[in-house]
């Protein structure tokens, strides 16, 4: 193994100013996935609970669901839509996990895990089992094409975790987009609860109704809303058409909590993780650092905001020579061993057998607005307004929104 460069500055922050660590020790989105699970009987989680949802508050509901809106910031809410009934309705404000991108938060909701354990580090991943650069969630080589039908490209082979909705002792229901809800990366996250396909938001609503009154069983729901993260990638969460999408989640969701008083539920909506809008000028494109890129052995991984460096043998410290000389301004070079120490992916001392496989050597986390891409043959140029996985708070803070559905929504 190459030997680690050695940074004078201990600290992280240092040498990003404005950095957020997730608060695996008692405040992020693992915790509350802990909270939930200890409530519901599940199997004992391995962090603590949310101190701000007692276990045994969920534990005193016959109905709980679980919304996650995905890329509803803290930040947004708090400037941008202060008069919503999400915001009157607010709890507590918790962080995301690292990187602050879906796949590694939605692992961390349904698992209970931190990214130190589910291993699951970003949209694109490097295996080395099959030697590849993969898009995790719907499971395809970064370059355009298909994994061939063989035994060792099975997902379930790299989905290594287990869902905490298998030690539940209630119903259990996946509600979710009907173009992703029967996915592997669905399957392996779903265990053996029931999955529900919606296409709309309406759709989405009417199936909470349905499964919320179909019987007086006790049930837990995970509902899953993607669409106000496209609308942010597409036009920037600071944009009027994040702003009007927004307004139509929140009105449903309001709709949703008046038709379920009385009903004995508690309904939860947080996020995975928040938004930046970065800008043309602020993109650097890996083709223009041609040294750069000719001491990296594979394309970059994780996220555009935190991107895996998997070096040539001997480049390391060329490679972070040539980042602190010429791209300060973007971003940091971190190692891998360095985010590890600091506790990015999680605390304690199990460590998931694929995890340093797939960071990289190093870590570029970008700065400020910035994005970090390389591009690949057949590849669309890049061309977000809103981006994530970085560590700034506004990709770092969610709300926790809590509403008691045994009384009526307008009351206190």
């Amino acid at each position: 193994m190459e030997k680690e460069i050695a940074y004078p500055a201990p600290n992280l922050a240092d040498r990003l100013p404005g950095l957020v660590m997730p608060d695996y020790a008692g405040g992020s989105i693992v915790n509350l996935a802990a909270s939930l699970a200890l409530g519901m009987g599940g199997r004992a989680p391995e962090v603590a609970p949310l101190p701000a949802l007692d276990p045994a508050h969920v534990a005193g509901f016959r109905n709980v669901i679980l919304l996650v809106i995905d890329g509803l910031g803290q930040q947004f809410l708090a400037e941008r839509a202060t008069t919503s009934f999400l915001a009157s309705k607010q709890h507590a404000v918790i962080s995301s996990v690292f990187p602050s991108t879906t796949a590694t938060a939605i692992t961390s909701l349904a698992t209970a895990l931190s990214p130190q354990r589910h291993a699951i580090t970003g949209w694109f991943m490097y295996l080395r089992d099959i030697d590849s650069v993969t898009a995790i969630l719907p499971f395809r080589p970064r370059q355009n094409g298909e994994f061939p039908d063989q035994p060792q490209y099975e997902p379930a082979h790299h989905y290594r975790f287990s869902s905490m909705l298998g030690g539940l002792g209630r119903g259990k229901y996946v509600v979710n987009d009907a173009r992703i809800v029967d996915s592997a990366y669905s399957l392996a996250t779903s265990d053996d609860a029931v999955r529900v396909p919606y296409h709309d938001l309406s759709g989405m609503m009417h199936c909470i109704r349905s499964i919320v009154s179909k019987d007086e069983a006790e049930k837990y729901l995970y509902v899953y809303w993607p669409e106000f993260d496209a609308t942010c990638h597409l036009s920037g969460a600071g944009s009027d058409a994040a702003l009007r999408h927004f307004h139509e989640v929140d009105s449903a969701v309001r709709a949703l909590a008046q038709s379920l008083a009385g009903s004995d539920t508690l309904l939860i909506v947080t996020a995975d993780h928040g938004f930046v809008d970065t800008a043309p000028d602020r993109l650097l494109r890996l083709e223009d650092h041609p040294r750069l890129q000719d001491m990296l052995r594979l394309p970059l991984c994780g996220e555009p905001r935190a991107a895996y460096c998997y070096l040539q043998p001997g480049t390391g410290p060329a490679f972070v020579e040539y980042v602190q000389s010429h791209l300060a301004e973007v971003c940091a070079c971190v190692s891998r061993e360095e985010l590890l120490a600091a506790g990015m992916f999680g605390g304690g001392e199990i460590v998931h057998r694929d995890l340093r496989d797939r960071v990289g050597d190093y870590v570029l986390l970008a700065k400020d607005n910035w994005v970090i891409k390389d591009r690949m043959d057949g590849e669309k140029a890049f061309s977000q307004v809103g981006v994530h996985g970085g560590v700034s708070a506004a990709e770092m803070f969610v709300p926790l929104v809590l509403v008691d559905c045994r009384i009526p929504a307008s009351a206190g």
